[in-house]
């Protein structure tokens, strides 16, 4: 009997043979569910993992462009590699947001729209998100991040962060701590689909009394540009707040801590750029007048008190701009997809009307002969430590030194970084040497900031991922 009993216990708990497993069952998957196998237990991903079941290629494991906020604009632009090293457009016209299709942010490939779209440029998918909690739009005074790891789960999240103590009158005490704890952030689960008020719990110490971190009433959200930046590997959010502090927020415990800026920022500071790159989350900032240019790296050995480390620093960035790329006809090697300009046109045609444009030459595209025609991320080959001497010893060469950092690769020590409103270059942060990318500057642009501000909100790099997320669908995925 009770070999009979030990017998059936064998049963219940049989395991496959890992050949099986995969071969059998876990090969028959569609992508995003074989996503959220791969991280049931520790033999499955090595089963998942060991046979490259998951293409690589549907992961947000590479950078497929850079959207840009430019204030005179309705949609985000976006910089893109050529058609032949890239497929994906981020063109986000078709989707329903009453103000335009902004980016608010992103993170491994789904963008939150204006707040109140998510989206996925690489598949076409989309959806609503429910109509924000009380006190929104109060936009000074909140900020929405959001979360998708889909190498955990084809879930996302929406963070909303509240800074309404450090705006405006002062109301209660000024000595009190912030942040508070617990710091109640509203959430959103595509789970639930419905915001949730969750209170999260300091550990360690506080910023400091509201009176010494506070703005008063003179700021506004766009005076900075905050960023936030989710690192798998720890399963946290790192949020820039924007007094310059940090808010390092466990996802899994509900618990935050607050880590300082590095020596030299303050809460008066121009705004550095938070991201996440090849060995976790890195700080950038370029302080003028004398154009020094410094990178941070998150150490988080000690477990009470995180702080940053410098990793990097230029004492006056600057490079020499070969003439090629000195022409604003030349567009390449990456291409600025105009998506304003041409969305104007369609709807001006739609009804009849000539489309509004000033003198300009069409954009032409850059030969291979052209200095270079694609971004190699191993190959940096303009000098990043050339001092201004004049022109005619190079060539007609132009000396740039006017950057401000757009963002991070996300896996290799590469920051992207913009010289005025013209080009976008890449910095290499083991040689200091740069690569071009390619302008910015958009067509007819004249005409819309006659009308507007004509400066860029935010930048984000962005990773591709073709595995689908789950949420209240507002679109189906485009057909492969």
């Amino acid at each position: 009997m009770e070999e009979q009993h030990q017998q059936q216990g064998n049963d219940d708990g049989l395991i496959l043979p890992e050949d099986v497993l995969a071969e059998q069952i876990l090969r028959r998957l569609a992508p995003r569910d074989l996503a959220v196998c791969r991280c049931v237990c520790a033999e499955w991903k090595v089963a998942v993992d060991g046979r490259r079941l998951l293409r690589a290629d549907l992961l947000p494991l590479s950078v497929g462009g850079i959207f840009l906020n430019f204030e005179a604009h309705r949609y985000a632009e976006f910089l893109r590699p050529p058609s032949s090293c890239s497929s994906v457009s981020g063109d986000l016209t078709h989707v329903p947001c009453p103000d335009g299709t902004k980016v608010m942010d992103h993170c491994n490939g789904l963008v939150l729209l204006d707040g109140c779209v998510v989206a996925n440029p690489a598949t076409g998918w989309w959806a609503p998100l429910p109509p924000w909690p009380a006190g929104w739009p109060n936009s000074c005074q909140q900020v929405a991040h959001i979360v998708f790891d889909p190498a955990v789960s084809p879930h996302y999240s929406v963070f909303l962060v509240s800074y309404a103590s450090l705006y405006g009158e002062l109301q209660g005490d000024p000595a009190a701590e912030w942040p508070p704890s617990p710091y109640p952030f509203h959430v959103l689960s595509s789970t639930t689909g419905r915001w949730e008020e969750r209170p999260f719990l300091r550990q360690g110490g506080a910023a400091g009394a509201i009176a010494d971190v506070r703005f008063g009433g003179e700021r506004t959200q766009n005076d900075y540009r905050c960023f936030a930046a989710y690192y798998s590997k720890k399963q946290a959010l790192y949020v820039h707040c924007q007094n310059n502090f940090f808010l390092r927020i466990s996802l899994s415990r509900d618990e935050y801590q607050v880590i300082k800026p590095p020596p030299g920022i303050s809460v008066h500071s121009g705004s550095p750029v938070l991201g996440k790159s090849e060995k976790g989350p890195y700080l950038a900032a370029i302080l003028y007048p004398e154009s020094c240019f410094k990178v941070w790296i998150l150490d988080e050995s000690n477990q009470h008190q995180s702080q940053w480390v410098l990793r990097h620093c230029n004492n006056h960035l600057g490079m020499m701009l070969p003439p090629c790329y000195l022409d604003k006809k030349v567009c390449g090697p990456w291409v600025l997809e105009d998506i304003n300009y041409n969305e104007d046109r369609k709807q001006d045609a739609a009804m009849g009307l000539p489309f509004l444009q000033v003198e300009t030459a069409t954009p032409v595209v850059k030969h291979k002969s052209d200095c270079s025609s694609i971004f190699d991320e191993d190959n940096f080959t303009l000098d990043g430590s050339a001092t201004e001497d004049g022109t005619s010893s190079h060539g007609g060469s132009c000396y740039i030194d006017d950057f401000w950092v757009f963002g991070f690769h996300p896996y290799k020590e590469i920051v992207f970084l913009g010289s005025g409103y013209d080009r976008v270059v890449a910095y290499d942060l083991h040689s200091s040497k740069f690569q071009y990318l390619g302008n910015i500057h958009p067509t007819d642009f004249d005409v819309y900031y006659l009308y507007g501000p004509e400066g860029i909100d935010e930048t984000f790099v962005y990773t591709p991922c073709k595995l689908e997320a789950y949420g209240h669908q507002g679109s189906a995925p485009l057909a492969a």
